[in-house]
């Protein structure tokens, strides 16, 4: 004689459908950061100085027919559904009237746990029995055997690259310990370890390249930091970078003196483009303007006075007459700006013309 299941209580249908919906959602989030971490190492502007391999075997195994973005989007998007559907059933069942339920045995009393689950054994001992699983924990997915022994094999070559790139934090060990972290991305392996070992190489690569510009201020070295200091950013390591983005700002203003005492003492048209780009570049990186028609250091000239240019006179001759030097003719330019454009040679401008010196 075949006995009928018992029914079910309304309390233990809410309860199912409340894990059910908690595993759902567990799902959901390690999807998404794997999406996350996938879309991290394959957007192309997300490092601008570090270029990625091809495709690796591990994105062939677990898409090989459709892009892995693509693939868990979708996913993504049915475990929505499902969780919409399951939320609207738990709200049916939770409005819906709680039925008595039938004890089994009507003559035998209940047995009282208490804070353990168990039932009464030999001599009232209690035989424990597994717990019910937590409500939002969700059950770990079968993993494929290749890729398991895929992903182990990336794991140790990770801790490899990262004792490497520990040792000699270069662009080419930085470049392996992403392709790493790539491939383990791929298949929800954590790579924290490979943030940090990036993120102390880039400050060891920065603090590199700013010694290197303290004992040559060059502009190129200036652009070497900053490429530098701008991979800190992208890493995360934000008191590298602004440690670098401070050296190179500093360095300008020392190449902007340089320029300034050059075209002064040779006030020639290249070493003022030369001067114009320095001034540019301490200007952007330290936020303040520099003073092309009043600059420091320019000798006092009494207020409204005019020059007509005659036939033959240049600029640097002008300068010298009413500054005393040659070298502040950029000053009689920037004074009389409108009437330069176009010019590109300021000596060749015609004689006759009205300038304001002052």
């Amino acid at each position: 004689m075949t006995t009928a299941a018992p029914p079910k209580s309304n309390s233990s249908h809410v309860l199912e459908l409340e894990t059910a919906l908690g595993r759902i959602h567990a799902q959901i989030e390690s999807i998404q950061k794997r999406l996350k971490d996938l879309e991290r190492f394959h957007d192309p502007d997300s490092l601008p100085y570090i270029t990625f391999k091809p495709a690796t075997r591990i994105e062939d195994l677990a898409a090989p027919h459709v892009p892995l973005r693509t693939a868990l989007r979708d996913d993504i998007k049915k475990l929505q559904e499902q969780a919409q559907a399951l939320q609207a059933e738990l709200q049916a069942a939770k409005h819906k009237p709680h039925a008595p339920v039938p004890h089994p045995h009507p003559h035998r009393p209940p047995v009282h746990h208490g804070a353990i689950h168990g039932t009464l054994g030999h001599a009232g001992t209690v035989t424990p029995q597994s717990a019910p699983a937590p409500i939002g924990t969700a059950a770990a997915p079968p993993v494929d055997p290749e890729i398991q022994k895929l992903a182990d094999a990336a794991e140790r070559t990770l801790d490899q690259r990262v004792a490497a790139l520990n040792a000699s934090p270069s662009f080419d060990n930085m470049h392996d310990v992403i392709e790493s972290m790539k491939e383990l991305s791929l298949v929800g392996r954590d790579t924290e370890r490979a943030w940090v070992a990036l993120q102390s190489a880039a400050g060891k690569r920065v603090n590199f390249a700013t010694s290197i510009l303290r004992s040559d201020c060059t502009e190129r070295n200036v652009g070497m930091v900053l490429m530098i200091t701008k991979e800190a950013a992208l890493l995360g390591n934000e008191g590298a970078s602004q440690a670098g983005i401070k050296a190179a700002a500093d360095a300008t203003v020392t190449l902007r003196k340089q320029s300034e005492h050059s075209f002064r003492a040779t006030p020639t048209l290249e070493n003022l483009k030369a001067l114009l780009k320095a001034g540019y570049n301490q200007s952007m990186l330290n936020g303040d303007a520099i003073p092309l028609d009043n600059p420091p250091g320019l000798p006092l000239v009494r207020a409204g006075i005019f020059h007509v240019i005659r036939p033959g006179e240049t600029l640097q001759q002008i300068s010298q007459k009413y500054f005393g030097s040659p070298g502040w003719w950029d000053v009689i330019v920037f004074r009389n700006i409108e009437k330069f454009r176009g010019v590109p040679d300021p000596n060749k401008i015609p004689p006759g013309t009205l300038l304001k010196i002052s």
